[in-house]
């Protein structure tokens, strides 16, 4: 039986990278269908920029806030068919992997996350709230201080806002490294969401500065592929995410063949 490896062991930069490349070579085909789904969904989830700048008091007409209100509720829409197709997509995704990295036909898994959707489902809008939740209190708290602080010390004021925005991030980037493995425990290990949090929090516990260096240089190498047309991108995430689904095997099992006990 073979023994999980320590997560700096497992979450290796160059045995990613190279485990990725291999592994896309063996059906290059799915996983490029597999990266194109998983991004656009990703991507369409992720789309909440609502342009609100015509909204300056002068001059607005009915016609361009029909407009404005259908531009917003279509960007919502795509968010939800993002955010839904996003659960249903990712597990299939990791399966995906999976199956690649045990010497497995891969190309049916992708679809095969529908047992997971409401898991999955559930786990990223927990993940989602508990991300929002301090960037709310942050807002709450400079928006008060900008209600109470006299206009003679408004560049303190700023100073303060910049420096607790700074906080706010390490504070975000801190909360994100613990939920880092919650999408393969619910995909791959089928964890309620609440257990996948208390796990996920753990593994990540005294690593987290490995995963950060991990995730950025893994985040550098997928931007790569920008640079090919942007069609590229596809490519070099496939192979991020490959690698990242053995490092989270081998963390959690030690191996990647999906047969062994």
């Amino acid at each position: 039986m073979s023994k999980p490896l320590d997560i700096k062991s497992a979450y290796n930069i160059n045995q990613a990278i190279n485990t990725g490349i291999e592994n896309l070579k063996k059906d290059p085909l799915w996983v490029l269908i597999g990266s194109f789904l998983f991004s656009i969904f990703q991507g369409m989830g992720n789309n909440s920029s609502f342009d609100t700048s015509a909204f300056d008091g002068s001059g607005l007409n009915k016609a361009l806030f029909a407009i404005i209100l259908a531009s917003i509720a279509f960007q919502l829409c795509l968010s939800i068919v993002g955010w839904i197709g996003g659960s249903w997509i990712r597990t299939g995704w990791f399966r995906l992997h999976q199956n690649l990295l045990g010497g497995m036909e891969s190309g049916n898994s992708l679809f095969s996350g529908g047992d997971r959707f409401v898991d999955m489902l559930i786990w990223r809008l927990l993940m989602g709230a508990i991300s929002v939740a301090p960037v709310c209190i942050f807002a709450a708290i400079i928006g008060g201080g900008a209600m109470i602080i006299p206009n003679s010390l408004m560049t303190v004021g700023i100073i303060m806002a910049v420096l607790a925005g700074l906080v706010l991030i390490i504070i975000m980037i801190y909360i994100h490294l613990g939920l880092y493995f919650g999408d393969y425990l619910v995909a791959l290990d089928n964890k309620k969401p609440m257990d996948a949090l208390k796990e996920s929090w753990a593994m990540a516990s005294g690593n987290r500065f490995h995963l950060f260096l991990y995730s950025f240089v893994l985040g550098l190498f997928a931007a790569l592929g920008v640079m090919a047309c942007c069609i590229g991108v596809f490519a070099t995430s496939a192979i991020t995410s490959i690698g990242t689904t053995e490092a989270y095997l081998l963390a959690t099992r030690g191996h990647t063949n999906i047969t062994t006990e």
